[in-house]
């Protein structure tokens, strides 16, 4: 609610689509005439509402610090962001995370490692009531360990999962922060770790067999088009929300996704905004306007 109202105050328009990007989060919301339209049905937070009358607002797990994953199965494995976050290996190299020793000895291995550019790190919130296995990787890990040089086995690998999950620890993996440092569109943390955590993850092999990319700044390029084409796909639920379109996936849909990729032939397909698109969070300038030329606006 404070992002859409102060977004109104910034910019002094009456009507737009305001999206906020963080490391965690996308919300969107709507502004028509100079105020947030207000839903009695409440947010809508991962496809579910809240019931509480507020601003009508939708979140997603999509954020400058959404993990970078691959999809199951296929022999080209396309990429994922999130919904899962981790800490930035840039930010954590930066910080004091003993990042390069490991990261160096990963990329002079002769075959890649199961967590290759994979990082725990001390969680925000002590818990006392650990078994002793999950207590024994907490003690292992102390202040930041390379997974891949914890030595654990599948069990140890399910008691670390969920360490992260209950905040125990904190995950310390690839990111699109991470990729645009490689791309040099960020600079703020270290961006050598952010290489060479981007070259470990080119290396990881689909379902045929072959490297994902041979080009580390061809893969950041492909995370950070991701990250960019996700958030419009995000943009338009939103506008075809506050239409009256309720059917889901229309985003995502054939000629959508023709529209967005500005494919033309005899029949040719365009999707645009009517209303100027606010982004808002410390990412949005750099993921942002090219966004705006995709949704042509």
């Amino acid at each position: 609610a404070a992002s859409v109202v102060g977004a109104a105050a910034l910019t002094g328009l009456q009507d737009a689509v305001i999206s906020d990007i963080g490391g965690t989060t996308t919300d969107i919301a709507v502004l028509s005439g100079g105020r947030p339209r207000i839903d009695p049905d409440g947010a809508r937070v991962g496809g579910w509402r809240t019931m509480v009358e507020a601003v009508a607002m939708r979140t997603h797990g999509l954020g400058g610090d959404s993990e970078v994953g691959l999809e199951d199965g296929g022999l080209k494995p396309g990429l994922t962001l999130g919904p899962r976050r981790a800490v930035p290996v840039s930010l954590y190299a930066a910080t004091g995370g003993e990042a390069h020793a490991a990261l160096t000895r990963q990329m002079d291995a002769t075959r890649p490692g199961d967590h290759d550019g994979v990082f725990a790190a001390k969680g925000a919130r002590a818990i006392t009531d650990l078994d002793e296995r999950s207590a024994a990787i907490v003690a292992s890990v102390g202040d930041g360990a390379a997974v891949e040089d914890l030595g654990l086995g599948r069990r140890d690998i399910s008691a670390l999962n969920q360490l992260f999950r209950a905040g125990a620890l904190r995950r310390v993996a690839f990111t699109p922060t991470d990729a645009a440092h490689v791309l040099g569109l960020h600079d703020g943390f270290d961006a050598e770790a952010a290489w060479m955590t981007a070259a470990l993850f080119a290396r990881r092999r689909g379902g045929d067999g072959k490297v994902l990319e041979t080009d580390v700044e061809a893969l950041a390029a492909r995370v950070i088009e991701k990250l960019r084409r996700r958030s419009a796909e995000l943009v338009l639920e939103a506008a075809f929300e506050r239409d009256g379109f309720e059917e889901e996936g229309l985003s995502t849909s054939t000629l959508a996704r023709a529209a967005l990729d500005g494919r033309g032939g005899l029949a040719a397909f365009e999707l645009k905004l009517t209303a100027p698109l606010i982004g808002l969070g410390a990412s949005a300038a750099t993921y942002y306007p090219p966004l705006a030329e995709m949704l042509k606006t």
